[in-house]
Formats: structure tokens, sequence, C-alpha cells
């Protein structure tokens, strides 16, 4: 919960410094200073015991010692289909807003930040469903996600707008820790620190497309909020597929 209560603030800041001047938003990476001087004083590592003497590995131990690529595969294409959706709202919400005929910088962050508070009610949402299946909460944030997305683009006005990218912020604080927390149980403790790494670079990647893949979808169609309900579509279609295959008891 204590990270949309920081983007949001970001956001509010950003806002006010794009006011100055375009490239002010970027002395915000500042930040990651003062982060790390507290990492360096209250972050240790913790003493371990005394390793026992190695034992002998035999054949049967070494193949259980394989990385389960098949796990990998699985979890690095949900996790980029579903990142591409995630991002898409999280790098454009300006465009959105100055779409929707907002112009100054200072109140499009201001509406960013009020928005993302709904992330918040997600994480809470997420802390009572965090027993539920993964497939039912990524059908929940999908679903979301659809509808918010669907709701960008016939939003007529900036309050119909919050109101739509509300909904996508919420879906945010609901599809990323049921990723994560999926990535985590699904491999062997000697492999979860790799199958992270794995998940955190698929994640990421899906930053990346998600922004040409919206431009080609605006060159596609009459401009941004079509391209969002597009996705949106795409969105709750995936919604619908992944509440049938967990209802089917499918793997």
């Amino acid at each position: 919960m204590s990270g949309p209560v920081s983007n949001a603030l970001l956001a509010l800041a950003g806002g006010v410094l794009a006011a100055h001047h375009w490239a002010s938003p970027f002395w915000l990476y500042l930040l990651g200073l003062p982060a790390l001087l507290l990492a360096f004083l209250f972050l240790h590592e913790p003493t371990r015991p005394a390793e026992p003497a190695p034992v002998p590995v035999t054949a049967r131990a070494r193949e259980g010692s394989a990385f389960p690529w098949q796990i990998a595969r699985r979890i690095a294409a949900v996790t980029l289909g579903v990142s591409i959706v995630f991002f898409m709202l999280a790098i454009q919400q300006g465009r959105v807003f100055a779409a929707l005929g907002v112009s100054s910088p200072a109140l499009s962050g201001q509406l960013i930040m009020m928005v993302s508070l709904a992330a918040i009610l997600g994480a809470a949402c997420f802390n009572a469903l965090r027993l539920r299946p993964v497939a039912q909460l990524l059908s929940l944030g999908l679903a979301c996600y659809g509808l918010s997305y669907v709701g960008i683009w016939l939003a007529g006005s900036v309050t119909a707008g919050a109101a739509a990218s509300a909904l996508g912020q919420f879906a945010s604080s609901i599809v990323l820790p049921a990723l994560i927390a999926w990535t985590l149980t699904s491999f062997p403790a000697e492999h979860r620190g790799r199958g992270a790494g794995l998940w955190g670079a698929v994640f990421f990647a899906g930053q990346f497309v998600s922004a040409p893949l919206l431009t080609l979808l605006e060159h596609l169609t009459s401009g941004l909020p079509t391209a969002f309900g597009i996705v949106g579509i795409a969105a709750l279609a995936a919604a619908f597929l992944t509440f049938w295959i967990q209802r089917e008891k499918r793997p």
C-alpha cells in the first residue's frame, strides 16, 4: 500500500515540476540517493550459521536441481501480456487527460494523484482476497482493466475519464502482487532467485512493448481513446478466458 501512496505523491510533484519546465520532473530521480543512504544504514546481512559439511551430489539430486523452464515459460507468457496492459495506463495517464482537454501539467499531475489513490483500495482488496487462486485474481484484475480502458474510450469528460482511470489503478494493485506471489510460489526454493529475476525482466519488457504497441494502434484507429478501447476489449476477453480456464480446472 506504500507503493500507491508514493506514486500519488510523485505524480503530484511531477505535475508541479513539469509546469516549470518539461525536463524538471527528472530531478525526482535524485530521491534514489537518500533511499541508498537509508538502505546502507538500516539493511544488514543477517548472521549466517556455520555451514555443514558438503554432501556428495547424487545423480538424482542433480536431476532435481534442473531449472523448471516449463514453469518459467508459462509465467513469462502470462506476465508479458499482463504487464503490457499494466504499463499502458501507468505510462500514458497524462496523455489520456490531455486527450480529454487537460492542458495544464500541474492540473494533470493533480488528477493523476487523485486517481492513483484508487490503487490503495486495490491493495486492501488484494489483502482480503490473497488466498484465492491466482487465476481468479488475474481474471478480476483484467476485467477491471478492460472496463477501465473501454471507459476511457467512451469518456466524454474529464470526470468520466478520471473515474475510468481510477478503476485501472485499482486493478494494478490486484494483478501486480498476484503475479509476484504466483512466481515466488511456483519455483522451488533453489531456483526462486533466478525465477524472480526472469519475471522482473519479462515484466519490464512489457513496459517497453506497451508504448510502441499503443502508438501502432493509434495510427490504425482514430486516436488514443480508441486504441485504449481496443486494448480494453482484449483485456475483457483475457479475463473471461482466464476465469473459464480456472473454472474448468485446466493447467
